[in-house]
């Protein structure tokens, strides 16, 4: 639905025992339901990196004339900060979200965000 949409996703990462995943790669979701409900061990996770984000407007500002990013609810992450961080070294308009909410509700504010785009708006 991302790449369809044109929404642009920036990672956070899993740690799981020493190991990182990539949100959307490496771990499937199933896969990680199932090591969580039998594993003895749970992961922890990072917020993406300040020039993660730079990078990602860099470039969505190659074809947008203005992006809106939207995260999960800066009471859970310092994604929030960051991303505001790194709207301020960009010279297209960003707009930062925080959507107030995780998972799948956050998706669908995404999704309609995009599809607002795609309607011009």
């Amino acid at each position: 639905m991302a790449q369809a949409h044109d929404i642009r996703v920036v990672p956070h990462q899993l740690i799981w025992d020493g190991v990182i995943y990539f949100d959307g790669e490496g771990l499937t979701p199933s896969a990680f339901y199932q090591r969580f409900r039998a594993d003895s061990t749970y992961p922890t996770t990072t917020t993406p990196t300040l020039g993660q984000f730079v990078e990602t407007y860099r470039r969505a500002a190659e074809t947008a004339q203005g992006i809106v990013s939207i995260h999960v609810t800066g009471t859970l992450t310092s994604t929030v900060r960051l991303a505001r961080q790194a709207a301020e070294q960009v010279d297209t308009p960003v707009r930062v979200v925080d959507s107030g909410t995780a998972a799948t509700p956050q998706a669908f504010i995404a999704l309609e965000a995009a599809r607002a785009a795609e309607r011009g708006v």
